[in-house]
């Protein structure tokens, strides 16, 4: 039910950590391009089959990541984040 993603990275990717790259494919499952994380980019993209994504195996270190999801889709979407906080 989701129609965008967005990742914000709060990590850089050949310092913090090593592999990790957030991978889009080809409907045939290649690489068509390979995003390499640095601190503060924010990467945007459609949620639906368009966009077949992968993120590779951490092959060291620590990734950071905040993932947002967002739907058009009333009936899907969060209306009270903190009711559903297990606090």
């Amino acid at each position: 039910s989701f129609v965008y993603t967005g990742l914000l990275y709060l990590s850089d990717g050949g310092s913090d950590f090593d592999g990790g790259r957030l991978v889009f494919e080809t409907a045939s499952g290649e690489m068509e391009t390979a995003v390499t994380p640095r601190r503060g980019t924010l990467v945007l993209f459609t949620s639906g089959e368009e966009f077949p994504h992968r993120v590779e195996k951490v092959l060291s270190g620590t990734r950071l990541a905040l993932t947002i999801a967002f739907t058009c889709d009333e009936t899907a979407a969060v209306t009270d984040l903190l009711a559903r906080a297990p606090f």
